[in-house]
């Protein structure tokens, strides 16, 4: 896993949350190259637009957006939770935000960490 650096120094809680949600990118990761035999879910990703707080926009959301609608559903992001059989685990894969203490979110902005954590991820993949 490559270390990600943002350039400013991080408090002990901040490199915390990072650590975790860099261990769910990555069983994300391993998930979707299970489901794909490889990296090409990565072709889906327009990395301009996503945004791991929207549903249409986030991974799973580009990746099964076509598929979802094809079967007579509207978002690709819950269609992939059922198709990889994640449950109520989204976040465990780096697909959502959980343990995030709302008074913390200022000073964390995990959906704007978990972003970036997957735009390095596929930009790495894509290479």
């Amino acid at each position: 896993m490559t270390e990600i650096s943002y350039g400013e120094q991080r408090s002990p809680l901040q490199r915390e949350v990072d650590f975790t949600l860099k261990q769910g990118v990555e069983k994300g990761i391993a998930k979707l190259r299970e489901e794909f035999g490889g990296d090409d879910w990565v072709e889906f990703i327009d990395p301009n637009e996503l945004l791991l707080c929207d549903a249409d926009r986030c991974v799973l959301g580009q990746i099964y957006q076509d598929e979802a609608r094809e079967r007579g559903g509207d978002s690709g992001y819950f269609y992939g939770i059922q198709k990889l059989e994640l449950g109520g685990r989204p976040a465990e894969y780096g697909f959502s935000i959980t343990g995030v203490q709302e008074s913390q979110w200022c000073e964390l902005d995990p959906w704007q960490r978990l972003n970036e954590i997957w735009l390095d991820r596929i930009a790495e993949i894509s290479k």
